[in-house]
């Protein structure tokens, strides 16, 4: 009898290794400030991750941007929301935190929310990265804080997308340029060495890229609306006003994209000489940008 029961008690250690070695498999346990989170590792074949840093803009994000993601979204089984805060006091975050929709939407939707506090100076570049890094989708969506979708069940028509691996997807976007908000493949994402170039220009970094490897795909028929940066119902969350820092974001850009040039040219090569490599008839080009010559 001694013996069965010495059998059934390895058996039992045996099972909670395995379920121990599987849960670190499944998930990965990090801090941010002093704080532990679960991240799922299993990359979804049917999952879009929308990443979304946000500056001292907690009412427009809310009741402009996200609220728009869900009320268009078909099925929230295809999203999940990766929004980081880099905010210097508390406000945003005790918005967020007392926000009852926001409550409710946690209930029915995964949602993660990351405070940076501006503590180590991070640039936007490191928070999409980082926020990227921790998302677990097929596709990944980078948006801004002022943006609004437009167009109902906008998750079942990206899903159903026949593309090739490779590739970085926009949506028609009505005040952007005409497309902004760049949606990446999670192989190009390892491709590019889970690295992101420029500092606050993912968009013009990803539109190089679109062009000149000729993996950018237009979907006109699905339509975001950016934020003007005049608007009267939101002036208190858009300072410093985008109308004045136009011309020297449009400086920022050239500037850095002569720093950059090697590196995004060596990327482009990457990207054409990887075995994935589709090319795509009619690349995403806007005039407004200078691209390189390869």
């Amino acid at each position: 009898m001694s013996k069965y029961l010495i059998i059934l008690f390895i058996i039992f250690i045996l099972l909670l290794i395995g379920l121990y070695e599987f849960n670190n498999k499944k998930y990965k346990v990090f801090r941010i400030n002093n704080s532990k989170y679960k991240i799922n590792n299993q990359q979804g074949n049917n999952l879009i991750s929308i990443i979304l840093p946000s500056y001292k803009r907690p009412s427009l994000l809310i009741n402009r941007t996200i609220k728009s993601i869900f009320n268009t979204t078909k099925s929230y089984n295809n999203i999940e929301l990766l929004i980081g805060l880099n905010d210097n006091d508390d406000i945003s975050k005790n918005y967020i935190n007392n926000s009852k929709y926001l409550k409710k939407l946690k209930q029915l939707f995964n949602i993660k929310i990351f405070y940076y506090k501006n503590i180590s100076y991070y640039t936007i570049n490191n928070i999409l990265n980082d926020l990227a890094l921790r998302s677990s989708g097929k596709y990944i969506y980078f948006i801004d804080d002022d943006m609004k979708m437009l167009t109902k069940n906008w998750d079942v028509k990206l899903l159903k997308l026949k593309v090739p691996k490779l590739v970085i997807i926009y949506f028609k976007d009505i005040n952007c340029w005409g497309y902004c908000h760049p949606i990446i493949s999670r192989e190009l994402f390892k491709v590019l060495g889970n690295k992101f170039s420029y500092l606050k220009l993912n968009d013009a970094y990803y539109l190089h890229l679109a062009y000149n490897a000729k993996i950018g795909y237009r979907i006109d028929h699905i339509k975001t609306r950016e934020l003007k940066c005049n608007s009267k119902k939101w002036k208190n969350e858009l300072k410093p006003s985008r109308c004045k820092t136009k011309n020297k974001y449009d400086n920022q850009i050239k500037k850095t994209d002569l720093i950059y040039k090697n590196m995004v040219l060596n990327n482009i090569k990457t990207i054409i000489n990887h075995p994935y490599y589709i090319k795509i008839k009619s690349p995403v080009y806007i005039k407004e940008y200078n691209y390189y010559d390869i």
